[in-house]
């Protein structure tokens, strides 16, 4: 199916479209959960690449960027590629800071502090890993609902009783 869509993408879009570093990013996805990640990081690489290189042209916004860092730091943990993990996280949330609204909260930004707190975590900095998943847990409370999994796995991470 996505080498469907990739051949589709290709016909119809110039080449280094934000959608082509989407695409390389599901097919990191399904690397990763196909337990290759070796493949998987090559993937992840693609997309931030595509996604940086769109948002130089202006033909994207940064939260393609600062998404796809993200999931590029989660696949280097898994790599135990710890320091590289901690940069991707770190470098992600500036550019997804700057996309949400001002005096707004983000999921993405959640996320990103959650994805940072665990490889600040896996570096054995405690206390800023735990600092990273308080603020993880409030954005992700508020944007997702204090009931949503990843908002109670971020106040679990944080250590921060159930509400």
């Amino acid at each position: 199916m996505l080498s469907e869509l990739d051949t589709l993408l290709h016909r119809s879009l110039p080449s280094g479209h934000v959608y082509f570093a989407r695409l390389a990013s599901e097919l990191s996805l399904n690397a990763r959960a196909a337990g290759d990640l070796p493949k998987a990081l090559e993937w992840a690489d693609r997309a931030v690449r595509i996604a940086e290189e769109a948002a130089r042209g202006g033909s994207a916004s940064s939260l393609y960027e600062g998404k796809f860092l993200v999931a590029r730091s989660i696949i280097k943990l898994d790599l135990d590629r710890v320091s590289e993990a901690i940069a991707d996280a770190s470098a992600a949330l500036p550019l997804l800071q700057t996309v949400a609204l001002p005096g707004s909260s983000s999921s993405d930004v959640g996320r990103a502090q959650v994805a940072l707190g665990r490889a600040l975590g896996a570096e054995r900095k405690d206390d800023q890993a735990r600092s990273a998943f308080r603020n993880a847990s409030e954005l992700l409370d508020k944007t997702l609902g204090p009931d949503n999994p990843e908002s109670r796995e971020a106040r679990q991470l944080a250590g921060i009783s159930p509400q």
